[in-house]
């Protein structure tokens, strides 16, 4: 059941783009009950530890995962962030808001050199997409209603 999550989350980061070695350690990181240390997510996945390094801190920066500093053998361990999805919403909320800057952009640029058949379609792009923001961040709105429950 452990390799069909960690699967699962590897075809889900190749899917949307990302290294699905990014999603095999969130896999590892999900499954775990405890922290665990990057040099135990390198065993593992029997890779090496700057392999691992480069992308937990890519999980760090998502808000995918956190990491809890340890005194006593002054590693760091890593834990998977609760309200994980609250993170991967607000990612998604910024990348179609810089989309949406850029479309703006590009049509406002220089609107005389577009014909008013692409004009009109980039128009409806436009549209769409921030159609796809206020649909996000109300479910962002409801996800974070869900977390406060716990």
């Amino acid at each position: 059941m452990i390799n069909q999550i960690r699967n699962f989350y590897s075809d889900y980061f190749s899917r949307n783009g990302l290294n699905p070695l990014l999603g095999e350690i969130f896999g590892i990181l999900l499954t775990r009950e405890a922290p665990i240390s990057l040099s135990n997510v390198a065993k593992e996945l029997n890779l090496s530890k700057a392999a691992i390094s480069v992308q937990i801190r890519i999980l760090l920066r998502m808000g995918y995962c956190r990491k809890l500093p340890r005194s006593s053998d002054r590693m760091d361990y890593y834990v998977v962030n609760e309200s994980h999805i609250e993170a991967v919403l607000a990612n998604n909320i910024r990348i179609k808001k810089f989309q949406l800057e850029e479309l703006s952009r590009i049509c406002k640029s220089s609107p005389e050199s577009l014909s008013p058949l692409i004009l009109d379609r980039l128009s409806r792009i436009k549209q769409f997409r921030e159609l796809e923001c206020q649909m996000e961040e109300n479910l962002l709105d409801e996800a974070r209603q869900l977390f406060l429950k716990k």
